[in-house]
């Protein structure tokens, strides 16, 4: 009994002491102070549609009649994304905008994106649990948003706005170009860039989230190769149960053809064994705070610039000969993790 009482409290201190080193890093990060009017944005009640001075949150016409759309838009820089929403869902849809906005602003200014009117990622908030969106070549990406009967996110999908959107527009930064990175370094640059992002939406969240990776990351008894994490592919029946009967059609006579995402999984969807995974994500997020530590934060962004600067497929021998050209050190050592 004791030691459970024991393991309880250490957690929650380590959660408690996790939030406000995570408060602080994004704080530093963005070069702003605590915002606690953002803070109030990602959380905004029904009926609310907070404004940022930043932004401009517009009625836009939606190609599809059947939902709303809102356009947001960063001043100075134009860029924007666009916010679909069903009958049910228009009201949450207004109510987080702001937050959705904000996002796409501070993933720019951190990675020094210096294009004007980028489109980003989009979302649409739906109260169909079946919903699929719509994957048409050149149009950005629409990632779901579940909203419950009465018009509010579960936590589940309140994550989904707060945690996994910063680090999808991250990977949107990254495929600008149509680069194609190995895993670690896709995965590990979403997660730390996103990390400095997420405390200043949801704390408790990206607390949560950033503990649960670092246990995960502690409880591996093997030695974890980043290296070697990126050769899983999803199976194909996997995509087919997520797409339209169009693109189904499709994938049945073309093999070659996979419709873009996005696409959810479960470990039993891939070729190979996942068990690891969040141990892994955890790995490559800490392998780039090391590079940060050993080089500066502006060093790592201004590499990952220039990585991503061409498309195509960058190999993992790639990255390290890039590693070394631009630090003058592959980091090989950053690879590996207990």
């Amino acid at each position: 009994m004791i030691d459970a009482i024991g393991r309880t409290v250490c957690s929650r201190l380590w959660e408690k002491t996790a939030m406000h080193l995570l408060l602080a890093a994004a704080a530093a990060a963005l070069t702003t102070p605590y915002d606690s009017e953002l803070l109030l944005a990602c959380s905004a009640p029904l009926g609310q549609q907070p404004e940022r001075a930043n932004l401009s949150i517009i009625e836009d016409m939606a190609s599809d009649e059947e939902l709303g759309r809102l356009r947001v838009i960063v001043k100075g820089t134009d860029h924007f994304m666009l916010i679909y929403s069903d009958a049910g869902s228009e009201r949450i849809a207004r109510a987080r905008a702001a937050c959705l906005g904000e996002q796409i602003a501070a993933v720019a200014r951190i990675v020094g994106d210096a294009r004007q009117g980028a489109e980003w990622h989009s979302v649409v908030f739906t109260q169909d649990q079946d919903y699929i969106p719509p994957r048409i070549e050149g149009q950005a990406v629409r990632w779901p948003i579940h909203v419950q009967p009465d018009g509010e996110l579960d936590a589940a999908n309140h994550e989904m706005v707060v945690g996994t959107m910063p680090h999808e527009q991250v990977h949107d930064w990254q495929g600008r170009n149509g680069t194609r990175l190995p895993r670690w370094v896709s995965e590990g640059h979403a997660f730390w860039v996103s990390s400095k992002i997420a405390p200043l939406l949801d704390p408790i969240v990206a607390a949560h989230a950033a503990a649960d990776g670092m246990a995960r990351l502690a409880a591996v008894d093997e030695e974890i190769d980043l290296a070697s994490w990126g050769s899983v592919r999803p199976r194909r029946e996997a995509i087919l149960r997520q797409v339209s009967p169009e693109d189904r059609a499709r994938m049945e006579t073309d093999p070659l053809f996979t419709p873009p995402g996005p696409f959810t999984f479960t470990q039993d969807d891939f070729e190979l064994d996942m068990s690891n995974e969040v141990a892994n994500y955890a790995a490559a997020e800490e392998a780039f705070r090391r590079l940060e530590a050993r080089y500066g934060q502006a060093a790592v962004h201004a590499w990952m610039e220039q990585l991503t600067a061409s498309g195509g497929t960058i190999t993992h021998s790639a990255v390290m000969t890039s590693l070394e050209e631009h630090f003058g050190d592959n980091a090989t050592d950053l690879l590996t993790a207990r």
